[in-house]
């Protein structure tokens, strides 16, 4: 492949797709859930167009050591690690020869293969699984929080209005261990965060930047440039609906 090592003066284009479930029936498709032909188009897509999916830590080594990119570089996210994955994506990863960054939120472990309660089509990844998956050479896992994705009084791991700014910043470093003690238990550093929801603030940043995070990812829509480390935080994400654009639509909307 061709290397982008003149474009490092202007920084490098980086989109990030981002999924989430991936379920065979097409009647439940909506605009967080897909079907696994559809996600199949956009990766048969991305190969016949020159497009390279990339690891996290590639665009890390990128920005800090000068390492090298290839051409039209792109990640490819995956939010909440749904059971779905398994059956659906990962052998799509393999059969296209291409990495993928799974989220994992520490909550939804208890709602895995064993738990009785749990539909089948919703089922998560328990940390068991999560080792499992992390063997695989087409996979990296990213923090999305243990007990904070969800909407309550607070929005994902957004600081409230009028909060204590030191309590804040307690509240969110121990939810962040909890989930890291987890995961190393499954053999995962992670270097990534990302925001549940894509709510973020000044504080969370400061955390997880404290934290030694390399990168955070939004779900602000859009086409990154990356070209420092700063660069690698806050940022965008392209949501792939299943009942909306293609990944081929949405690069010709940001002509990329």
């Amino acid at each position: 492949p061709t290397f982008a090592k003149e474009e490092k003066t202007d920084g490098i284009k980086l989109p990030i797709i981002m999924y989430h479930s991936i379920v065979k029936n097409e009647d439940r498709s909506g605009e967080y859930v897909i079907t696994p032909i559809e996600l199949e188009k956009d990766l048969l897509y991305l190969k016949q167009n020159g497009y390279t999916t990339v690891f996290v830590n590639d665009v890390i080594r990128y920005v800090k050591r000068g390492g090298e990119l290839p051409e039209k570089p792109i990640i490819l996210s995956f939010d909440d690690g749904t059971y779905n994955y398994r059956e659906y994506l990962l052998p799509l990863l393999e059969k296209y020869g291409f990495p993928a960054l799974f989220a994992i939120v520490g909550e939804y472990t208890k709602f895995n293969k064993n738990n009785p309660k749990v539909s089948k089509t919703y089922t998560y990844f328990d940390f068991e699984d999560v080792a499992e998956i992390n063997r695989s050479k087409y996979v990296e896992i990213a923090a999305h929080s243990y007990y904070l994705h969800h909407f309550g009084k607070r929005q994902g791991v957004k600081i409230k209005k009028y909060e204590d700014k030191t309590a804040y910043c307690e509240m969110l470093e121990k939810d962040t261990r909890l989930l890291e003690k987890s995961l190393l238990q499954a053999g995962v550093r992670p270097r990534v965060y990302a925001y549940p929801f894509g709510a973020y603030c000044a504080e969370s940043e400061q955390v997880i930047k404290r934290l030694g995070y390399e990168m955070s990812l939004t779900c602000n829509e859009g086409i990154n440039c990356v070209k420092t480390p700063e660069n690698l935080f806050l940022l965008k994400r392209l949501n792939r609906s299943g009942t909306g654009k293609s990944v081929e639509a949405m690069f010709a909307e940001y002509g990329y």
